[in-house]
């Protein structure tokens, strides 16, 4: 039996925890900590399980094999430490955590720790990222050059606890959002090194003067991809989803559209007409990780994948709050620079 504990739930994502260990008959959450007393109190009778306040206890009391994190975002470098540090898997919520400083440390400990470190990038489990990477895999879009994405996000300003709206505790849009989308463009393209900038704004949120409301990152690889990778807190707040993510792949030979909230993905190449295809639910978000776990292999989100992503939009940042334009980056074959 594989012993999960929840670090956090500061975040909506809390759910997908409990969701994907609902069915299992291998793995359980047994445990919760949250500094807030009333999220605490109030996720500890919606999982029911035991919640202590602070994470360090919550280790100790139950030792488990897998921590997940969905913690104030400026907590979690702190807490994927000491859930490495106690010899546990890492499973986190996006962002892993929100500074560099913080990921070399991860880096070092994972290393040291011989675990694995996975970022829920909930895009991949999609049926239209599986098919789309399928696509690129058996050669349909030839070699990739541009990927566009887009994420509006609906901003649900009463409902937003005061660490959001603060650089130091929410770690900036960028890391927040467009990591999703670094995610996908280092996945389907198998870029290793290139050059990236960051840009961010604060359009319509002055009151929150640390708080930028949109975001976007310029990549290129040196294999040639682009990207052009663009967030924001301006969905609509009338429309009935609460954001309309949507990418844009394109290759020599193809171009393929994913709509992840429409499910649903388009794809036309040189020498076949456009075809749409409806696709069927996603798997629970977490479900990838403990199937992985229980085979004794690697997470489909590998600590590698984890760690490069997380680690490019950590640089993007820092560009945006910065102004410096074309950094450079460069991945080994476990994520690091």
């Amino acid at each position: 039996m594989i012993n999960v504990v929840l670090a956090g739930a500061q975040h909506a994502h809390y759910s997908y925890f409990g969701a994907s260990l609902a069915e299992r008959s291998d793995a359980r959450l047994v445990g919760l900590s949250e500094p807030d007393p009333a999220v605490r109190e109030r996720v500890a009778a919606e999982l029911g399980v035991p919640a202590y306040a602070d994470h360090h206890e919550l280790l100790e009391r139950h030792q488990p094999d897998v921590v997940g994190i969905a913690a104030e975002f400026g907590a979690r470098g702190q807490i994927a430490l000491d859930a490495l540090a106690a010899g546990c898997h890492v499973l986190a919520d996006k962002p892993l955590c929100t500074t560099l400083e913080e990921l070399d440390a991860i880096v070092a400990a994972q290393a040291k720790a011989d675990r694995h470190v996975s970022v829920m990038f909930e895009k991949r489990g999609y049926e239209p990222s599986a098919r789309v990477r399928k696509l690129v895999d058996d050669g349909v879009l030839g070699d990739i050059t541009l990927v566009h994405a887009t994420g509006p996000h609906k901003l649900n300003e009463p409902t937003r606890p005061d660490w959001f709206w603060q650089r130091k505790t929410y770690g900036g849009i960028l890391n927040d959002l467009v990591v999703h989308d670094i995610d996908m463009f280092l996945w389907l393209t198998g870029a290793r090194q290139g050059v990236l900038t960051g840009f961010s704004t604060n359009a319509a949120q002055q009151h929150h003067p640390e708080f930028a409301d949109a975001g976007l990152v310029a990549l290129k690889a040196d294999s040639g991809a682009m990207a052009s990778l663009e967030a924001n807190w301006m969905s609509p707040a009338a429309a009935p989803w609460h954001g309309d993510y949507r990418m844009r792949v394109t290759g020599t030979l193809g171009t393929a559209e994913l709509g992840w909230r429409a499910n649903e993905l388009w794809f036309a190449t040189h020498t076949a007409e456009p075809e749409l295809i409806k696709c069927g639910p996603a798997a629970p978000p977490a479900k990838y990780f403990f199937d992985a776990l229980t085979a004794g292999a690697e997470p489909d989100v590998s600590t590698a994948d984890s760690l490069a992503a997380t680690r490019l939009a950590l640089l993007a940042q820092q560009s945006a709050d910065t102004g410096t334009g074309d950094v450079p980056w460069n991945l080994d074959e476990n994520g690091n620079r």
